[in-house]
């Protein structure tokens, strides 16, 4: 019973070890761009955002989030593309980015806007 114990602790202290890597940053190289922090809405599985949860998830005061990107879903079905609107817009307000993925499935794009 004890070797159990001692084979669990050893083999997390080897992977203590293991992840206590060192790391280079230079400042004066890019690898990735990185635009903003954010998530997304889909109003078709969980419906849009009210007002106060887009002023928490995009607005910068205290117990707001500050997140600066909004990946919206962009249906096939055109009587489905204004539950979105709304989000859009204050996200936008609120100085975020869209990322917008476009339908149907297998002939998806990315596309960044700002206003």
């Amino acid at each position: 019973m004890m070797s159990k114990y001692i084979s669990s602790f050893l083999l997390g202290l080897i992977s203590i070890v293991a992840w206590s890597q060192t790391a280079t940053v230079n400042l004066g190289t890019t690898a990735q761009l990185i635009r903003g922090f954010g998530g997304i809405n889909h109003p078709v599985w969980v419906g849009d955002l009210t007002a106060a949860q887009r002023e928490t998830a995009f607005g910068n005061g205290d117990g707001q989030m500050g997140m600066s990107v909004l990946r919206i879903w962009v249906s096939d079905n055109p009587n489905q593309w204004t539950q979105e609107v709304a989000t859009a817009k204050r996200a936008i307000a609120l100085g975020a980015y869209l990322l917008t993925v476009e339908t149907p499935i297998g002939k998806s794009t990315h596309k960044i806007m700002k206003q």
